[in-house]
């Protein structure tokens, strides 16, 4: 089994690849018959329609982006993101754009930090990173050893905190995983239940635009 060494880095947030971004959901990537379909250059409107969609929606609801949007402001990042190089370890490689699949130095969210990623690229912040450097992007960032306590880290503890036999680190469980707890004002079964209807209403929006722009 191929190793994996856990690093500790701050980066750009500009040089990841945020694949837990609305305009990658998977729930929409599935809607086409193949990853070449929705790698399509035709499809960039659906990806625009897609984080358009997400944001506004939860924004209505929650006021989230917009309320992390102006902590990082002020505040800038302040719990790590988890990134991966090499193989994915939580998602699909057909899902990564081919350009980015084929990129040995590919950086990637898979699943933890996606917000505050898409808000901190857009305003050019650096965030803290827990990186799963299975393909040794970072040979000088500082190791974490393998089975090692990482919850001092964060600020907001995660819940759970997983070591793989490959040396793989898995950290989730996170509610709203950038606020003081006082502004979290949803639990965990109402942030799923908000996260559903959101992407109904994305799902919506993408079946609309086939109708209009897909020949069948």
């Amino acid at each position: 089994m191929e190793q994996i060494t856990v690093r500790k880095v701050r980066l750009d947030a500009r040089r990841v690849f945020n694949l837990t971004a609305p305009r990658w959901l998977p729930e929409a990537a599935r809607l086409w018959a193949s990853p070449a379909a929705w790698h399509s250059t035709r499809l960039d409107p659906v990806r625009d329609l897609l984080e358009a969609a997400y944001i506004d929606g939860f924004n209505r609801r929650t006021g989230h982006y917009d309320r992390l949007e102006a902590s990082a402001r002020t505040e800038g990042i302040w719990n790590p993101v988890m990134l991966t190089t090499g193989r994915l370890l939580r998602r699909q490689a057909w899902e990564l754009p081919p350009a980015v699949r084929s990129d040995p130095a590919r950086i990637v969210c898979e699943y933890v930090g996606g917000s505050r990623l898409l808000v901190a690229a857009r305003l050019g912040l650096e965030v803290p990173a827990i990186v799963n450097d299975g393909a040794n992007v970072f040979p000088d960032a500082e190791v974490i050893p393998h089975g090692s306590d990482v919850k001092p880290l964060f600020r907001d503890k995660p819940r759970r905190v997983i070591w793989g036999r490959d040396g793989s680190l898995f950290a989730n469980f996170f509610d709203y995983g950038h606020f003081p707890r006082e502004q979290r004002e949803q639990r965990r079964r109402e942030q799923i239940a908000t996260r559903k209807e959101v992407i109904g209403e994305c799902l919506a929006a993408v079946n609309n635009w086939r109708i209009e722009n897909v020949r069948t």
